[in-house]
């Protein structure tokens, strides 16, 4: 694995070699003026990444077509993603810590200590 790393220490590029140093794979990154990833190429795929005024993600697109779409609640918390698979929905407790996460007919649960660690995960 080789690293490479652009002027602001941000990864810029990752080289993925087998074990006779032959490339297998290779990823760029490419980042807004705020930091954000706006841009993934992995050989010949990319996937693009759009912000909103927040910096939080709102929509990924990719070479193929494949789009989601990303929402936030007003404390910004994620709320909802929507791609090819259909709707997903995130819940948040009172301290901020995610609860749920429903997509389709699954949901999965989180709870948490009084630390805040992550405790028993429930389907």
């Amino acid at each position: 694995l080789d690293y490479t790393y652009d002027a602001a220490g941000r990864l810029a590029a990752e080289d993925w070699l087998d074990r006779g140093d032959s490339g297998m794979y290779a990823f760029a990154y490419e980042f807004d003026a705020a930091g954000n990833r706006i841009l993934l190429t992995k050989d010949d795929f990319t996937t693009y990444y759009e912000y909103n005024s927040l910096n939080q993600l709102t929509v990924t697109e990719t070479t193929d077509g494949e789009l989601s779409y990303y929402t936030y609640q007003a404390d910004g918390a994620m709320d909802t993603k929507h791609d090819g698979y259909g709707w997903t929905y995130y819940t948040w407790d009172v301290d901020e810590a995610l609860t749920d996460i429903a997509a389709g007919d699954v949901a999965l649960g989180n709870a948490y200590d009084a630390a805040c660690a992550s405790g028993d995960a429930r389907i």
